[in-house]
């Protein structure tokens, strides 16, 4: 078992088995259903973001989010330079 896997067991152990678990120390079905409504809602939810702040190109929920940040920036970098572009237009045809 690697570093990683033994920090997820423990944070598995710690964070969320008890948001599983009834006071018996049991798997709770319902408990789980919850977990599993909430994290549906997240998979539904978080591509319409990427979608909209990516210009349609990214919209897997499980991206990393350095490359939703970087293509975000360059989606406003362009379109940052098609308004200056557009301006520096429209200063040109004033003069």
């Amino acid at each position: 078992m690697t570093a990683t896997d033994n920090k997820w067991n423990m944070d598995f152990e710690k964070c969320w088995l008890p948001l599983l678990i009834n006071e018996k120390g049991e798997l709770d079905l319902q408990k789980i259903k919850n977990e599993f409504k909430g994290y549906d809602y997240l998979l539904e939810q978080v591509p319409k973001v990427y979608i909209a702040i990516t210009n349609g190109k990214l919209s897997h929920p499980n991206y990393k989010a350095e490359t939703v940040i970087d293509c975000f920036k360059d989606c406003l970098d362009k379109i940052i330079d098609e308004a200056l572009k557009e301006a520096n237009d429209t200063l040109k045809q004033d003069l």
